[in-house]
């Protein structure tokens, strides 16, 4: 029964440790853009959310084990009391065995020797002799007989003493020995949990990174560019300027501005670029700058 328990122990500390593999280095704390930062957090709760599955069974083992071991524990002082209440009985029954045959050896030896030295013929003609003599005989004996049952009832008593005496032993080692097995059973589980929940902060810390990333860039698209009539500061081209006359009348300019790069295309501005024979791309990156992505599957025509 104990081989298979550390067996099953033994497959459970395997399938525990097949979880850890993934270590807290592969759940990058940094992201570039919001789809990025979106999988990451996603694959580091992942990863947080599988621990933590991992953890719950041999959190309930541990929690049982270690009740196991506060049980083995209290057992063993019982055992040990109990030990140290029978020694003190033998000990006591001892010392009575001891004096009930001192008793006894005193009783037959002062008969025998008032026996031996009684003499005969007085006993004959004495009827009053003879009547003590029987009396005193027969209270030896019963004496003697009371004795002997207090040595066998004490005898039989300490053998019992002992074999309980014996028992409490030979529990008192098994317990010992199962207490020591699961004491190392248990401190392998508390050192995978340890891992596994430092594993968990690992991830806890870069969830808070890209988090607080995400929100960063979410601020930044959120933020909305307000600035005042006249406070628009020139274009760089001439198309774009406050006086530029576009060749018909009445006329007006319209501007889009980006909030997060902060940068507006002016359409006389663009029209001007293009007549100066820059092309799309160029004009777009003109405007918006070289990091963007243009896509490349508009109409031309």
């Amino acid at each position: 029964m104990r081989k298979l328990a550390v067996l099953i122990f033994i497959a459970v500390l395997i399938w525990l440790s097949r979880i850890m593999p993934v270590r807290a280095d592969d759940c990058v704390s940094s992201c570039n853009d919001l789809f990025d930062c979106q999988k990451k957090i996603a694959d580091c709760q992942h990863a947080w959310d599988l621990m933590e599955v991992a953890k719950k069974p041999h959190e309930e083992t541990l929690r049982k084990m270690e009740q196991d071991i506060a049980n083995f524990q209290k057992r063993i002082k019982q055992i040990e009391a109990e030990l140290l209440a029978k020694e003190k009985e033998i000990k006591k029954g001892e010392e009575t065995i001891a004096f009930q045959e001192d008793l006894l050896s005193r009783r037959v030896r002062r008969f025998y020797i008032r026996s031996h030295y009684q003499n005969p013929l007085i006993l004959i003609f004495s009827q009053a002799d003879a009547a003590s003599f029987l009396r005193e005989l027969a209270y030896q004996q019963a004496a003697t007989n009371q004795d002997k049952k207090i040595i066998s009832d004490t005898a039989v008593y300490l053998k019992n003493l002992d074999t309980r005496k014996k028992e409490l032993e030979q529990e008192k080692t098994v317990l010992a020995s199962l207490k020591v097995e699961t004491d190392k059973r248990a401190e392998s589980v508390r050192k995978l949990l340890s891992e596994a929940n430092a594993y968990q902060e690992k991830l806890e810390v870069s969830l808070s990174s890209l988090t607080t990333k995400q929100q960063e860039i979410l601020r930044g698209k959120a933020e909305v560019f307000q600035i005042s009539v006249g406070e628009v500061p020139l274009a760089d081209d001439p198309a774009s300027r406050p006086d530029y006359n576009p060749g018909f009348s009445p006329a007006f300019a319209a501007f889009s501005f980006g909030a997060p790069h902060r940068k507006g295309m002016s359409q006389y501005g663009a029209w001007g670029r293009a007549k100066s024979g820059q092309g799309t791309e160029e004009i777009l990156r003109a405007y918006y700058g070289g990091g963007m992505e243009i896509k490349k599957d508009y109409s031309t025509s």
